[in-house]
């Protein structure tokens, strides 16, 4: 049997490196993952995205630069398989255009998503409220019950 898969992204990731607003709530969703052994996976991206997102904050001095390091650390340490497919390109650009969004970073995850037939879930209430009622395995982490 093989094992479920979640696409997930930096901005649910994120979450549950740093304590802002919704980690916890985003810790319990991993926990849960854990527990249902998930296969949580996600374009190469995500952690050059996560990086991004722990640098913003060192440069806002909410974090030092070790504290950094050891955030990114641990999220390479989750094991969140890193899906390299060259058929993600032409689809990101495919979903980004169908979707009207402003960039293609976002839609990589829906079209790895779309490629592996499984949901996404993302902290990202500007991607969810773009994609709600278009596309009906995008998930918004609130809405977890």
């Amino acid at each position: 049997m093989n094992a479920p898969v979640v696409v997930v992204d930096a901005s649910l990731a994120t979450k549950w490196l740093v304590n802002e607003e919704g980690t916890g709530k985003a810790a319990h969703i991993l926990e849960q993952w854990a527990d249902k052994e998930m296969i949580i996976t996600a374009p190469p991206l995500l952690p050059i995205e996560v990086t991004n997102a722990l640098y913003k904050r060192v440069r806002r001095a909410e974090l030092t630069l070790s504290d950094a390091v050891m955030l990114l650390q641990q999220l390479l340490d989750l094991g969140i398989v890193l899906e390299r497919t060259e058929k993600l390109h032409r689809s990101a650009l495919e979903w980004a255009r169908h979707l009207g969004l402003p960039a293609t970073y976002d839609s990589y995850y829906l079209a790895l998503a779309d490629f592996l037939g499984c949901e996404f879930w993302t902290a990202d209430e500007r991607l969810y409220n773009a994609v709600k009622g278009k596309v009906a395995w995008v998930h918004y982490y609130q809405n977890w019950k």
